[in-house]
């Protein structure tokens, strides 16, 4: 799908409601709008096509709703809009991941053999990011 089908196919899921606070549908309805159907047998490829059809969907969705202060989360076989009171815990999940992937840039950056000076800025930079995210 293209992303200006996306965007009107996310104006028909708002218009039905879709994107309330605390709303749960069913992820098997977000992917008959989606038009993504698995077989009940197929190959390997032709689910992770299908997945991957989905997952794409889906993260333009949670992007645009992300601008509302809308998280979109997977709770099992269905989708649901987070409360406000919950984006909390979603905001440190986030912090949690940026925490972990600017450690990695960390030791990456300071094991690189023959370091240079756009490196070691870039270790400065990660560090300070990382001891900012820290001190939230």
């Amino acid at each position: 799908m293209t992303n200006n089908q996306l965007r009107a196919l996310m104006q028909q899921m708002r218009e039905m409601g879709w994107f309330e606070y605390g709303t749960s549908i069913p992820a098997e309805r977000y992917r008959e709008l989606l038009g993504i159907s698995y077989p009940k047998t197929g190959t390997k490829e032709e689910y992770d096509r299908l997945e991957l059809a989905e997952l794409s969907a889906i993260d333009f969705i949670r992007e645009q709703l992300l601008k509302e202060g809308r998280f979109l989360k997977r709770d099992g076989e269905f989708y649901r809009i987070l409360l406000p009171s919950e984006n909390e815990i979603q905001i440190d999940a986030y912090m949690r991941n940026a925490q972990r992937k600017l450690s990695r840039a960390i030791k990456l950056g300071k094991n690189t053999p023959g370091r240079s000076v756009a490196i070691d800025n870039a270790i400065v930079r990660a560090t300070m990011k990382s001891e900012s995210i820290r001190n939230r």
